[in-house]
């Protein structure tokens, strides 16, 4: 009998610990598992939790932010951001973002 032919296989992607939280984030807000404005746990919580470094949680939360899909407020925490229906299903499960309920997105650069 001969070998499995290696071809046969798939190449693998490996993925990043936070690209793994990012989906899972996202994955929980498509679900409504995780409501608009909705406070997500302290990034040492998270940590804790996912047994992952505090600086993969906030790697992730950044991306979180830069896709409009979490707003971090100092001092107050990260909450899901207001996410508004662009073309049907479910309003949180678009990634269209109004900057106008983020007043932290509006602000000029310093």
């Amino acid at each position: 009998m001969q070998p499995a032919d290696p071809m046969a296989f798939r190449p693998i992607s490996k993925r990043r610990a936070s690209q793994e939280i990012v989906a899972q984030v996202r994955a929980m807000i498509d679900s409504g598992d995780l409501q608009p404005e909705q406070r997500l746990p302290a990034e040492r919580e998270l940590a804790k939790a996912l047994r992952l470094s505090r600086s993969t949680v906030r790697e992730a939360m950044r991306v979180l932010e830069s896709l409009g899909l979490v707003i971090s407020r100092h001092g107050e925490g990260t909450f899901v951001a207001v996410l508004h229906q662009s073309q049907g299903g479910n309003p949180n499960s678009t990634i269209a973002f109004d900057p106008q309920e983020n007043p932290r997105k509006n602000r000029s650069p310093r």
